[in-house]
């Protein structure tokens, strides 16, 4: 069946108005996309370390910097995860396997991390994992998803273990405690990133966990530093 006729009969409406959109537009209209809000431009009270929101405008950090020293440089998120439309996007995209988020989401950062990478400079670009047991009930590994979609070359070098609970339903010491030993590298990947600067790319930073973990993980085995990437910043 031709592609408009099909569009005609299935026709999609914009997650965050309503709108019916054309075929064109993915789960999100043109107009809804203009008013999305990148963390940098918006430049007051952002957190010069995670990019979480300062809790005065007075403050050198954010709270949770103030009191937790990360082993990695720094972190930049491109957006808020608590903007609606992009929530919702990427919880289709990483618990729903909606692959289709998953492209309009790619096409909502591509320009971002593009800008990123040009005005940042590291050795190495390396990917956050998955467990297998999460890859197999999603189908692809969300990061790394995101980033073949965008043209971004990175190396997949990290393993993680299974059974650990998911993290959203942890508080924030607890996470720090289950994600302890989670990480592994692959065997031949210690030459690889010797004294090598690191870029690690998560999807969303909630207590930076997960990036201090594997930075640690990273920088004992001689990494010379390790900053992040982040899509979104809860």
């Amino acid at each position: 069946m031709p592609q408009n006729i099909l569009h005609f009969f299935f026709r999609s409406h914009c997650l965050s108005c309503g709108k019916t959109l054309d075929g064109s537009n993915i789960l999100i209209c043109g107009r809804c996309v203009s008013h999305l809000k990148s963390i940098q431009e918006q430049s007051e009270g952002i957190c010069p370390k995670c990019c979480g929101r300062l809790y005065n405008s007075a403050a050198k950090d954010c709270f949770q910097c103030s009191y937790y020293n990360f082993d990695f440089e720094k972190n930049t998120s491109i957006y808020y995860y608590k903007e609606p439309v992009l929530k919702e996007l990427m919880h289709l995209f990483k618990f729903e396997s909606n692959r289709r988020a998953g492209e309009r989401l790619a096409s909502l950062l591509k320009e971002k991390i593009t800008a990123f990478l040009n005005t940042n400079a590291f050795d190495i670009i390396i990917s956050t994992p998955v467990s297998s047991e999460s890859f197999r009930k999603r189908g692809y590994n969300q990061v790394e998803f995101i980033l073949e979609k965008c043209g971004i070359p990175f190396l997949s070098i990290l393993k993680r273990k299974t059974g650990s609970p998911h993290q959203m339903e942890l508080s924030a010491q607890e996470r720090r405690v289950t994600i302890r030993g989670q990480y592994v590298m692959n065997k031949n990947a210690v030459q690889c990133i010797e004294n090598k600067s690191i870029l690690l790319i998560d999807d969303i930073f909630t207590t930076g966990s997960t990036l201090n973990e594997i930075s640690g993980l990273l920088k004992r085995n001689k990494a010379s530093s390790v900053s992040a990437l982040t899509f979104f910043r809860d």
